[in-house]
C-alpha cells in the first residue's frame, strides 16, 4: 500500500538516551531516502537482537535472551519518533558533518589512534579502495 516500517537489526547492548539520539540519524536517513522514493514511513525502529520482551507483574519487560526461561516473548523493538523535527534535526546533522569533513586539511588531521579504526584498516572490504583507509594507514596506524 506503498506505506513501510524501517527496522533495523542491532547485535550490540540497549543504546542509553545519549546513544539513541547519535544513533537515531541512521534510521532518520533510512526514512528520508524512502520517502523520497515516495514511500510513506509508518515508523522506525532498532530491533534489539540480543533481548526480548517479556511478561511481568508491571507490564513488559526487556531482558537478555540468554536468560529467557519461557519460550514466550516477543522481539525487543525500540522506535524513535519519526517527526519533522527529528527530520529536520538530522539534516542539519548531515550538512554539520559534511561542512567539518570538507573544512579539514587532511581526513585524519584531528584522529588519535583507537583500537575501533582496526576494523576501517583491516576489515573493512573497502580499505584497499578507500582513500581516508589508505591515508590513515600510511600517516597514522604504525605510530
Amino acid at each position: 500500500d506503498g506505506t513501510i516500517s524501517i527496522i533495523d537489526l542491532k547485535t550490540s547492548s540497549k543504546y542509553s538516551k545519549k546513544a539513541i539520539e547519535e544513533h537515531s540519524n541512521q534510521l532518520l536517513i533510512y526514512a528520508i531516502a524512502m520517502q523520497q522514493q515516495g514511500y510513506t514511513v509508518r515508523d522506525i525502529s532498532w530491533n534489539m537482537l540480543k533481548y526480548a520482551m517479556i511478561e511481568s507483574k508491571r507490564g513488559q519487560k526487556m531482558v537478555q535472551r540468554n536468560e529467557l526461561l519461557t519460550d514466550e516473548f516477543e522481539d525487543a523493538y525500540v522506535y524513535y519518533p519519526l517527526t519533522q523535527d527529528s527530520i529536520n534535526r538530522c539534516k542539519e546533522w548531515v550538512t554539520h558533518t559534511i561542512d567539518e569533513i570538507e573544512s579539514k586539511d587532511s581526513l585524519f588531521d584531528e584522529w588519535e589512534r583507537k583500537s575501533n579504526q582496526f576494523y576501517c584498516c583491516n576489515l573493512c572490504s573497502f580499505k584497499d579502495k578507500c582513500p581516508a583507509a589508505k591515508e590513515f594507514k600510511n600517516n597514522f596506524w604504525n605510530r
